[in-house]
C-alpha cells in the first residue's frame, strides 16, 4: 500500500510538472505573438543596452538615476544627482536610446558651464528627457541644469543647498511640474534626510566633498548591476511572460474599478493643499538667499499635462480640478511674498486646444509625453522675455 502511494505520488507529480511545463509553453508563445505584433521582440532593456555600449566604447557606462527611487531608503547618504564623469544612458524613445556625458557632479551639463548665467531646477522636463541637448530648455536658455527625472521641491531644494556653491549664476528658474510635483513633495517630506533639510537651514550632507561615497552606493546599492544581469535577461526574452501577467492583472482590476476609484478619490487628493504652506516656504528662502547674493529669481508653472486636461474620466477630472486649486494658492503666496512667476499653463490653455496641443506636447501613442521641441522652444522664449538673455 505504502509503495502504491509513493507511485501515485510521483505519477500525480510527473502529470502536474508535464501539464504546468505546457501551459507555460502555450503562454511563452502567446507572449511571443504579441511582443513581435508590438515590434519589442527582445528590444533591448537599458541594462542590456548598457553591457553592449560598455563594450562597444570600452569605457564605463552607467543608466540614468533618479534620486526619488531612494526615499526613505535610509542609507549613509542620499543622492542628489548621478555618477559624475560619465557617459549616462538617460532614457528610450520607440528604439532609440538618448545618452549624455554627466558633469563632475553628476548632472546633465554640457558644454562650457562658464559661460552660462542661468540655474535651472525641475524634474524631467529641465533633465531633458528623451530630447535632443540642442533642443533642450538648458541648452535654448543657456543654462545649467540641475534637473533629475521625477524630482519634486524638497529634493529640488535640497539639491540646490548642496550644489550652487560649486556653480557660478546669476539667475535662478525653478519649473515647477503643477501635474506632480504637489504629489512628490507629499512623499519626499516623509524621508527623514530631505526633511531635515527643511527643520535646519544650515543642515547639509556635505556632497560634493562625498561625491565618491555617492558614486559607490548608486552603482552598489541602486543598480546593483551584477544581481540584475539575470533578471535583465530573463526579461529580454521575455522568459517572465510580462504581457500575459499584465493583460491577466488589467482584467481583473477591471473588475474592482469602482474600489480603486473610491480609494483613489479619498486618499490621494489632498496633497494639492495640504502642502502648500511647506512648498511656499521652500520658494520664500530661496528667494531671500537669492536676494542677499544679488541674483534673479522667477518660479515657472508648467502647462497641466493634456491628459489631465483632455479627459472624461472622472479621476483625471478631479485631479484637474485639484491642480487648480493648489497651484492658484501656492501663487497666492508667491504674490504675498513679491516672487515672481510666470503661468506658462494659462498661456498654453489660452492659446491651444485639443486639436492643436501637439504643437507644445509630443504625441506618443495615444496620448502625450513631455513638451515637444516646439512646446520647448516656446517655453523658452518667454522665460527669456522675463530674464533676458
Amino acid at each position: 500500500m505504502f509503495v502504491k502511494a509513493i507511485n501515485w505520488t510521483i505519477k500525480a507529480i510527473k502529470v502536474f510538472l508535464i501539464n504546468f511545463l505546457l501551459l507555460y509553453l502555450f503562454l511563452f508563445l502567446i507572449e511571443l505573438f504579441f511582443q513581435i505584433k508590438n515590434g519589442t521582440l527582445f528590444l533591448e532593456s537599458k541594462y542590456i543596452h548598457r553591457d553592449k555600449l560598455e563594450n562597444k566604447l570600452d569605457q564605463e557606462v552607467h543608466l540614468s538615476y533618479a534620486p526619488y527611487k531612494m526615499l526613505q531608503t535610509n542609507e549613509s547618504i542620499f543622492p542628489l544627482s548621478g555618477i559624475s564623469n560619465v557617459k549616462t544612458i538617460f532614457c528610450r524613445e520607440e528604439k532609440e536610446y538618448y545618452t549624455y556625458f554627466s558633469d563632475k557632479y553628476g548632472f546633465n551639463n554640457q558644454g562650457d558651464l562658464g559661460t552660462k548665467n542661468t540655474l535651472l531646477i525641475g524634474d524631467s522636463y529641465v533633465q531633458g528627457l528623451c530630447v535632443e541637448p540642442k533642443f533642450s530648455l538648458a541648452n535654448n536658455l543657456n543654462a545649467i541644469s540641475f534637473g533629475f527625472f521625477a524630482n519634486g521641491p524638497l529634493i529640488e531644494y535640497a539639491t540646490f543647498r548642496e550644489y550652487q556653491h560649486k556653480y557660478d549664476f546669476e539667475k535662478v528658474v525653478w519649473f515647477f511640474t503643477i501635474d506632480n510635483d504637489f504629489y512628490d513633495f507629499s512623499k519626499e517630506i516623509q524621508d527623514q534626510t530631505l526633511n531635515t533639510y527643511l527643520k535646519d537651514k544650515n543642515y547639509t550632507q556635505n556632497l560634493v566633498d562625498r561625491d565618491d561615497d555617492k558614486n559607490q552606493l548608486i552603482k552598489n546599492v541602486y543598480f546593483d548591476y551584477e544581481s540584475r544581469n539575470i533578471k535583465e535577461k530573463i526579461k529580454h526574452y521575455h522568459l517572465d511572460i510580462k504581457y500575459i501577467r499584465q493583460s491577466i492583472s488589467k482584467f481583473i482590476d477591471s473588475f474592482k474599478y469602482e474600489d480603486n476609484q473610491n480609494i483613489f478619490r479619498t486618499n490621494e487628493m489632498n496633497y494639492y493643499e495640504d502642502y502648500v504652506s511647506e512648498i511656499g516656504s521652500i520658494l520664500i528662502d530661496l528667494n531671500n538667499q537669492l536676494k542677499i547674493d544679488k541674483k534673479s529669481f522667477l518660479v515657472v508653472f508648467h502647462a497641466i499635462h493634456p491628459t489631465y486636461k483632455y479627459h472624461n474620466n472622472k479621476i483625471l477630472k478631479n485631479h484637474y480640478d485639484k491642480m487648480n486649486i493648489g497651484v492658484n494658492k501656492l501663487i497666492e503666496v508667491l504674490e504675498l511674498n513679491n516672487i515672481n512667476f510666470y503661468n506658462f499653463n494659462d498661456f498654453v490653455y489660452e492659446n491651444y486646444n485639443k486639436d492643436n496641443i501637439d504643437q507644445v506636447f509630443k504625441k506618443v501613442d495615444m496620448g502625450y509625453d513631455h513638451y515637444s521641441i516646439n512646446g520647448n522652444k516656446i517655453l523658452s522664449e518667454k522665460v527669456l522675455e522675463i530674464i533676458g538673455k
